[in-house]
């Protein structure tokens, strides 16, 4: 798609306000977001045992936390900016493993069960 059409934002999904800021140049580019296509995520291949607290909260704060922040202010945006009666669409890419673990997926799991 043509700039004019299609905005493409980079952001840190842990970091709430690069989720915001994203949102308002979205805005400001268009007046309105038609379509949110929520795909952060990070993986790990670990015994649940073995995983340390810091590799699973870096996991959580992606996969449950980025995905959970994107989607409030997407739907934040729909009710609120977009014009009235207009709405909008978000697309939440989760996993299957999410409800059909694979060996040594568990922490990775229990992150996209959620979303």
């Amino acid at each position: 798609y043509p700039a004019d059409r299609l905005k493409v934002v980079k952001l840190d999904v842990t970091k709430p306000a690069e989720v915001a800021a994203a949102f308002a140049k979205a805005g400001e580019a268009f007046g309105r977001i038609d379509v949110v296509y929520n795909n952060a995520g990070t993986w790990m291949r670990a015994e649940v045992e073995g995983t340390s607290d810091e590799d699973a909260r870096q996991l959580y704060e992606v996969n449950f936390w980025g995905a959970l922040d994107v989607s409030k202010a997407a739907v934040k945006f729909f009710r609120e900016s977009n014009p009235k009666g207009h709405g909008g669409h978000l697309l939440q890419v989760s996993s299957m493993v999410g409800i059909n673990p694979w060996p040594l997926t568990g922490m990775y799991s229990s992150t996209k069960f959620g979303t």
